[in-house]
């Protein structure tokens, strides 16, 4: 496991829980509007820690922490995932992972030990090799989504509204293909520190424009709630 960073107190990243977020280092995706670049492309030169010290740092946190929080980048291209959530486990801690949905296989493999999954939507599924930028298909995310909607472990999807990307139609769509699912968060969308550096210039929606964006989504899911 390869983590680039970590944030040892969250009240707000696992509903319901106090936890530890662990950042892993490296994504499949290029979505142009991400502010993570620095985990999505690392460098040769930048720090990072692997699961021993992870372990030992939440061993130290258990007095204070019962959950941990896995995300990136996307915590599935990490080979070695399985062996370590199984590792947090085994430490009585529960688990949530934050994914792209890239990774189907690894997902399904993954479900049985995991306590609550988000995973992101980030636009319609056949517009997905335009708007991330990589080689992903519509299946695998397609696939991945039903396996979350099929299963018994808690989870949500959530969308960041990206200006030029996410609009009200993308919403309808994305509504269209989760259809009935339990929890839904739109993202306001941050234009600082982006992947792709001409989406800092990008203007976010208004609020009153986000909460539009929000009463399409209530048509289609159960709970809909809006972030920043």
């Amino acid at each position: 496991m390869r983590f680039g960073g970590i944030q040892k107190t969250s009240l707000i990243d696992f509903p319901g829980r106090l936890s530890t977020v662990l950042f892993t280092q490296g994504c499949n995706f290029r979505c142009p509007f991400c502010y993570n670049k620095q985990l999505v492309i690392p460098q040769p030169d930048d720090p990072w820690f692997d699961e021993g010290t992870a372990f030992e740092t939440l061993e130290n946190r258990k007095h204070l922490i019962d959950a941990v929080v896995i995300t990136g980048g996307e915590p599935t291209l990490q080979k070695d995932l399985p062996s370590f959530v199984g590792g947090l486990k085994e430490r009585g801690f529960a688990v949530k992972l934050d994914t792209n949905g890239s990774n189907p296989a690894m997902l399904k493999e993954l479900l049985p030990s995991l306590d609550f999954v988000a995973m992101d939507a980030k636009c319609a599924p056949e517009s997905y090799p335009l708007v991330t930028r990589s080689d992903v298909s519509e299946k695998e995310v397609r696939e991945s989504a039903s396996l979350l909607m099929k299963s018994r472990t808690p989870h949500e999807f959530r969308t960041t509204a990206a200006p030029t990307i996410v609009d009200e139609a993308e919403i309808e769509k994305i509504g269209a293909w989760l259809e009935g699912a339990e929890r839904y968060a739109i993202q306001k969308f941050l234009p600082k520190n982006t992947l792709d550096p001409q989406f800092e210039k990008v203007v976010p929606y208004p609020h009153v424009r986000l909460l539009a964006l929000v009463e399409i989504a209530k048509k289609h899911f159960k709970n809909v709630e809006l972030r920043d």
